[in-house]
């Protein structure tokens, strides 16, 4: 009897601990599967975040526009940057403690390779910029700006006949229709119609394989690739870029550029008489490769919340009337990571 009352106690005793180990183990994969939708929620609510963000951009560039669409400096509502905000103080207790950082960057600061060509169809975004010719200006333009960075300055003329081929008139050239690669020995690639900008060094890499990664980085920072040829902005280009396009050494610009941030260029009259005045041997301004408006941007934003950070890089063109709306997104790069995969952060 003793030993019958023995074996019920320890048989009780494996049920017990059998019960508790699974039930601890669904209480652990009901947490799991808790915390996997909290992570999901989340993140759908930093996309929503993120998508809002970029249109409330759309708006602040419509209404730039409107109100001094003839010129666009560094001194207007769209330049000033957006630092870690708390979007729970402005939406309320819905956002989980997510914080916004952004700013807009004129894409057009900087010296578009596309203007290295001459198309047919300038307005174009999306579709095929039918290629006539290169640009010899801007082939000039671009040769400075290489040999300034120590830059093999004979790729200028190269990567420019490369663009050319790329995007050739489809119907003067039979068989070329729908061919978007770009021929050559150094192995880079176009899409035609392609409106995202340069964003990594690596592309640059295969034109100039012997640079290094710092030279390369500067160049990444004075050149972008548009949808079409466009000038560039005299009031938001650094001293380098203008340098380059008026053929002049950067030193020369150091008043003009201190003078800039005081009162910005109204339009190319305006801007042909004081650089005639700062540089008296300065021949005209050549035509189509500096203004004093943009009508391509950058939009950085940053959504920082617990244990993540998304990060969105998107082109948005402005244009009166393009499609029924002023602004476009042509085009971004998006995507997650981990804080604890940052080294000393993000």
């Amino acid at each position: 009897m003793e030993r019958e009352r023995g074996a019920a106690l320890l048989m009780a005793l494996l049920l017990a601990v059998l019960v508790a180990v699974l039930a601890g183990g669904m209480m652990r994969d009901e947490q799991r599967r808790l915390r996997l939708l909290d992570n999901q929620r989340s993140h759908d609510e930093a996309q929503q975040l993120g998508e809002g963000a970029l249109d409330w951009v759309r708006l602040i560039l419509r209404d730039d526009l409107r109100m001094t669409g003839a010129r666009d400096h560094w001194g207007e509502v769209w330049a000033l940057p957006i630092s870690d905000i708390p979007l729970s103080t402005v939406l309320g207790g819905t956002t989980s403690d997510i914080r916004l950082s952004g700013r807009i960057i004129d894409a057009q600061s900087r010296f578009n390779l596309m203007s290295l060509i001459k198309v047919k169809n300038s307005q174009g975004d999306r579709g095929w910029v039918a290629a006539t010719e290169v640009n010899p200006d801007a082939v000039l333009v671009f040769e400075r700006l290489l040999s300034g960075l120590g830059l093999d300055p004979s790729m200028a003329m190269v990567i420019a006949q490369q663009l050319l081929t790329s995007r050739l008139d489809p119907l003067s050239l039979p068989g070329t229709a729908g061919q978007g690669g770009v021929g050559g020995t150094q192995g880079q690639n176009f899409v035609a119609g392609e409106p995202l900008p340069l964003g990594d060094v690596s592309e640059l890499a295969h034109w100039f394989p012997d640079a290094d990664a710092a030279t390369l980085q500067q160049l990444v920072q004075q050149v972008v690739l548009l949808p079409r040829p466009t000038p560039v902005n005299a009031n938001t280009a650094s001293a380098v870029v203008m340098a380059a396009v008026l053929g002049v050494d950067p030193g020369q610009l150091v008043g003009l550029m201190q003078q800039r941030t005081q009162q910005y260029f109204m339009d190319t009259a305006d801007l042909q008489q004081r650089l005639t005045f700062a540089l008296p041997n300065l021949p005209t301004i050549p035509v189509g490769l500096l203004g004093v408006s943009s009508d391509y941007f950058y939009v950085l934003e940053e959504l920082r919340q617990p244990g993540a950070i998304q990060r969105r890089q998107a082109l948005v063109a402005r244009h009166p009337g393009v499609g029924g709306q002023i602004t476009q997104v042509l085009g971004e790069h998006r995507g997650w990571t981990l804080v604890a995969d940052q080294a000393g952060g993000g």
